[in-house]
């Protein structure tokens, strides 16, 4: 039994199955299509898993090397994870927001990283929007369908919002396809935008107009799933209660050292005035008064960027560590991730 030819022919089920992430990765072969988001395609993509997981762990270990045996468990985790969120967590049947995510990432990845020269990632975004019709109708047919849980109205409400995201992002291969000179190629992808915008403008009446209004699903797991989810996602034995413990004794020790150095910066930033007793007033003036010195927010993207030369010139000057040969483009969040912060 070859091990390693055993791994190419898991990964290259995975790809199949998973173009946006095999996109992000960096293997390439899928670029222009979206997963199946029918239920049809769920079922798939658990029933691979299901496959591999009892293939996996019919090897025989004694066989193995141990970085075999290593890369092994490494698979089953993941597969299992798979497994959990195709099957139990079913965020697409939930949660509007995932789609945001999904569809998002999926066209910023050809977008923003030059893997390849920017015709070939046109056209594979142009035809990932000639498909994003098609997907949207099935991401609203598992929406319409349910599954374990309610629809969360909270990730329903951020999906309205953040929708328009999926449309900046094909204004932006529309600018990047016209800026080209490629006449062919930018109407080709500003077609394939036409049919994409028109897509993401019904589905998001859809879900204002429609789903929102019945909404009630909470958009906490609760504690079993949730500590299922802790478990694949961290992959890991220990459970939330015991991260919470040790996050309260962090807090403890963290707060502790933030009132020390509060009060040893007191006078600097705020002055002469008395310093109070409570630490927690103390760290809250201190900050403010720190947090008060910033650029305005037409700068922020400048100071940013001056500010990582800074950094990396000091870095390189005194050789602490090695740095990448190439740089580090500092960027505006797109739309589409800006839910929260």
């Amino acid at each position: 039994m070859d091990f390693a030819a055993l791994v190419d022919e898991l990964l290259a089920g995975y790809f199949r199955l998973h173009p946006d992430h095999a996109t992000e990765i960096g293997e390439h072969a899928y670029d222009g299509v979206w997963p199946d988001l029918t239920d049809a395609g769920r079922v798939e993509r658990s029933a691979w898993a299901d496959g591999w997981i009892t293939r996996l762990e019919r090897l025989d270990g004694a066989a193995l090397s141990r970085d075999e045996r290593i890369d092994r468990r490494i698979l089953l985790d993941n597969l299992r994870a798979i497994q959990f969120g195709e099957e139990e967590l079913r965020e697409s049947s939930w949660s509007p927001l995932s789609y945001v995510y999904l569809f998002g990432n999926g066209l910023f990845a050809l977008l923003a990283r030059e893997f390849a020269p920017l015709p070939d990632r046109l056209r594979s975004a142009a035809s990932r929007m000639s498909g994003l019709p098609a997907a949207l109708v099935a991401a609203r047919e598992t929406l319409e369908a349910g599954g374990p849980r309610p629809v969360s109205r909270f990730h329903a409400e951020k999906a309205v919002d953040r929708m328009s995201g999926i449309t900046e992002l094909c204004h932006a291969a529309v600018r990047e396809a016209e800026g080209h000179g490629d006449a062919t190629l930018a109407e080709e992808v500003r077609l394939a935008a036409q049919e994409a915008e028109a897509a993401v403008d019904r589905f998001t009446t859809w879900l204002r107009d429609e789903l929102l209004p019945g909404a009630d699903g909470d958009f906490r797991l609760g504690p079993e799933l949730y500590a299922a989810k802790f478990r694949h996602a961290l992959q890991t034995d220990f459970s939330p209660d015991e991260l919470e413990a040790r996050a309260r004794e962090a807090y403890d020790n963290v707060r502790g050292e933030m009132a020390r150095i509060g009060r040893a910066l007191w006078p600097a930033w705020v002055g002469d005035e008395p310093t109070p007793a409570d630490d927690n007033v103390v760290i809250r003036r201190v900050l403010d008064a720190i947090a008060a010195e910033h650029p305005p927010a037409e700068a922020l993207l400048d100071f940013c960027r001056e500010e990582n030369q800074r950094i990396e010139a000091f870095v390189r000057e005194r050789d602490l560590v090695g740095l990448p040969d190439d740089p580090l483009q500092i960027v505006w969040t797109p739309e589409f991730l800006r839910a929260f912060g």
